[in-house]
């Protein structure tokens, strides 16, 4: 990946970097489908999962009711309810206690950028669907971000509801059911957008090598007085994350939150720290 001129930050003196040994994914989109998974309901509701644990890609998640109440992983071929083909095998199934106001709760095991989840179930009622997103672990810390929608659908005839939710987020609450009903929707296909695996080792040595990156900065600058404020105009707001995250998905020295002349995910989770802390 070629990095791009950029002019620094700072009105200190400028050097040339090379940068070296970059990795990166590219599709940072990863995909819980719950295919891996064995199913707990073939006829009636076990409520036997009182917690789920997820894991592809390097990312994890965790699903749980807010009270504990139980749930299920369905076998999509049973019972005479044809789901979507697009849902294979498994889904999640909230019949055990559909009635309850528990919520469910799903924590990442890093802050993610975006996340969202198919829906929908064999009824006619309309079915309410909300996601919040939370800056914490376990539904705790601040609200992110609150979206809601209304699904008319029946599986039987329509394709599956969706919906999603921006971040950052450690963890999101999901409800999803009719007027009598609190949670009475099968899900599916949750889907998570992550930081960039991405590791920039800065060479300061090595000889500048034209056409392969051309980046001029102050590598041994001190720091700002105010860390998170990288669009230097006193505040900490949206503006500032979404410069980092352009620095730092081209692997810009001005990332290196940790000064130790790499970027890396340790950067990302530092600067997430300072942004939320402020000054």
């Amino acid at each position: 990946m070629r990095i791009l001129r950029h002019a620094c930050l700072t009105s200190l003196a400028v050097c040339s970097v090379q940068a070296s040994a970059q990795q990166s994914i590219s599709d940072p989109e990863v995909v819980f489908d719950l295919e891996s998974e064995r199913a707990t309901r073939t006829d009636e509701p076990t409520g036997s999962l009182k917690s789920l644990v997820l894991r592809h890609r390097g990312v994890e998640l965790q699903i749980e009711r807010s009270l504990k109440t139980g749930f299920d992983l369905v076998d999509n071929r049973a019972g005479g309810q044809r789901k979507p083909a697009s849902w294979g095998r498994i889904s999640l199934d909230p019949f055990f206690a559909p009635d309850a106001v528990d919520t469910f709760v799903i924590t990442f095991s890093e802050p993610v950028f975006s996340f969202s989840i198919e829906f929908g179930d064999f009824g006619g009622d309309p079915d309410i669907v909300t996601l919040t997103a939370l800056s914490g672990k376990g539904a705790t810390g601040s609200v992110v971000d609150f979206v809601a929608t209304v699904w008319l659908g029946n599986l039987r005839r329509d394709e599956p509801g969706s919906i999603s939710i921006d971040g950052p987020m450690r963890s999101v609450i999901v409800t999803g059911g009719g007027p009598d009903l609190a949670n009475s929707l099968y899900w599916d296909n949750l889907r998570v957008t992550v930081p960039p695996r991405v590791g920039v080792a800065l060479d300061t040595e090595t000889p500048l090598d034209p056409g392969v990156v051309d980046v001029e900065l102050a590598l041994d600058r001190p720091m700002r007085s105010c860390a998170p404020d990288l669009t230097d105009d006193g505040a900490v707001d949206t503006n500032d994350f979404f410069a980092f995250l352009s620095l730092y998905g081209a692997g810009h020295p001005d990332a290196d939150f940790t000064r130790d002349r790499r970027v890396d995910t340790n950067d990302f989770f530092a600067f997430l720290a300072a942004y939320q802390d402020g000054c």
